[in-house]
């Protein structure tokens, strides 16, 4: 269970930074005449449901009681459970 809370966690962060990121693309792929607008949205609209996705897949191997590592957060998670986090 801390497991999951804690991947939970840092894929809030993730999905932060991601946010910001996919913000400035937009801003910049929207100065471009005509089809840069078009590129910004639906790199947006993209993005945002691949984190819904992902999230949903999360939501339902929790609820399974199946861990699930994502690549880059799954071993900071199962780091922070070993060393006990939060003291």
């Amino acid at each position: 269970m801390r497991f999951h809370a804690w991947q939970s966690v840092l894929f809030v962060v993730a999905t932060a930074i991601l946010a910001g990121v996919f913000r400035l693309l937009f801003v910049i792929l929207s100065v471009l005449p005509v089809l840069g607008f078009l590129i910004a949205w639906l790199s947006s609209g993209l993005g945002f449901l691949a984190i819904l996705f992902l999230w949903a897949v999360l939501v339902a191997k929790a609820a399974q009681g199946q861990s699930y590592e994502l690549p880059v957060i799954g071993p900071m998670a199962a780091r922070f459970v070993e060393q006990g986090y939060p003291r």
